[in-house]
């Protein structure tokens, strides 16, 4: 089986979305499938749209001049003409540069969203013009009725495909991202570390996030205050914003900043505050299927959430971590991990059950094994 696989960026870039693109055709072609890459693509943005995108903005409303159909058009032009004479499906980790390519060859597109899903939902997808949401979801149907195969990292983002585009389930396939780095340690090194946590004389959170109104920083600062009032020695250590939008700093908050795991010195100590926490923690207001959950989980550190986006599809209730509703006030989320962590049981019973999480169902051997098995069926 040969797959093109298309991104409009460098798909070696680890910086882009993470480089989620770049693990999973790394997955595929640890699977046995062959992978040809066309990515790099160029942008060729018209004066008109430059002209709306300005124009709207003078009104606060974003203009997204690359759900343009001309940017798209131009696109699938550059892809049909790189299309190599054995490729047998073209892959893409998204649903813009496949959507009006022309070709014989089976499309199948992997996503964890749809442009419907993401309106209003997260800040970049906030006051769109009239003719951005129209051009999105014109595209959106166009790549999702003309794609043989559609692969979504959760539950929520296939059942928006279903009832706002109307596309048949049988068609969609429910595949979970793996994790972009992982631990690379053995079970018994892993049943090392959660011995170790249950002896600390402290209890270590880890919050990530670029975004910290959007990622739940403020929740996750008062949820560890509540555990400090309820006795614990709680820290909480803070990943990924170079300053933490706070007016006083306690002393029990550290942060680190942006860590670049793509360089040795950033991973090590990426590895180095995972291995060393109790809890991963994100009280987010919005995402889809943050990678960071499987990462966290192959450290054997259960993750705390909230009920929104396609989270649930990652997280199951006290098997590795647990999930909020939205509104859960930071007492709640504090009361339940105080119950956990004032009982070793339950705490390492826990720990352990998230990192066979990781290696059951959330890691991208796994993930790129179905991938491939779906795509053989067509």
């Amino acid at each position: 089986m040969n797959v093109t696989y298309v991104t409009s960026y460098d798909i070696s870039d680890l910086q882009n979305w993470s480089g989620t693109g770049f693990y999973i055709s790394k997955s595929l072609i640890e699977a046995g499938v062959s992978v040809e890459y066309i990515d790099k693509l160029e942008n060729i943005i018209s004066n008109v749209s430059k002209f709306k995108r300005l124009a709207y903005s003078h009104f606060g409303k974003k203009f997204d001049v690359f759900r343009e159909p001309s940017i798209l058009k131009n696109y699938a032009r550059q892809v049909e003409s790189r299309i190599k004479s054995d490729a047998n499906i073209l892959f893409s980790p998204g649903t813009l540069p496949l959507a009006y390519v022309d070709s014989k060859l089976s499309k199948v597109v992997y996503a964890d969203a749809t442009f419907a899903s993401m309106v209003d939902f997260y800040d970049e997808f906030t006051n769109l013009s009239l003719e951005t949401i129209r051009h999105g979801n014109l595209i959106e149907q166009i790549s999702l009725e003309s794609a043989k195969m559609i692969i979504y990292s959760s539950d929520w983002a296939a059942k928006s495909a279903i009832t706002d585009y109307h596309i048949d389930a049988a068609k969609i396939r429910v595949i979970p991202f793996g994790a972009n780095f992982v631990s690379n340690l053995t079970y018994s090194n892993i049943e090392a570390i959660v011995k170790r946590r249950t002896r600390s004389l402290c209890f270590n959170f880890l919050f990530a996030g670029v975004d910290w109104r959007r990622k739940g920083g403020d929740k996750a600062v008062l949820i560890v205050e509540k555990l400090r009032e309820l006795g614990l020695n709680a820290r909480l250590h803070v990943l990924g914003i170079n300053h933490v939008p706070l007016l006083n700093i306690p002393d029990w908050i550290t942060n680190y900043g942006y860590l670049n795991k793509s360089n040795s010195e950033g991973l090590s100590k990426i590895k180095e505050l995972f291995e060393n926490a109790h809890f991963f923690l994100l009280p987010t207001i919005a995402d889809c299927t943050p990678i960071v959950f499987s990462e966290a989980n192959s450290f054997a550190v259960p993750c705390i959430s909230t009920d929104v986006g396609g989270i649930t599809s990652l997280i199951e209730g006290d098997i590795n971590g647990k999930i909020f509703d939205l509104d859960s006030s930071p007492s709640e989320y504090a009361e339940y991990l105080y119950a956990v962590l004032t009982n070793n049981k339950s705490y390492s019973e826990l720990a352990l059950s998230s990192y066979n999480s990781y290696l059951n169902k959330l890691n991208w051997t796994t993930s790129g094994k179905k991938i491939a098995e779906a795509l053989s069926e067509i």
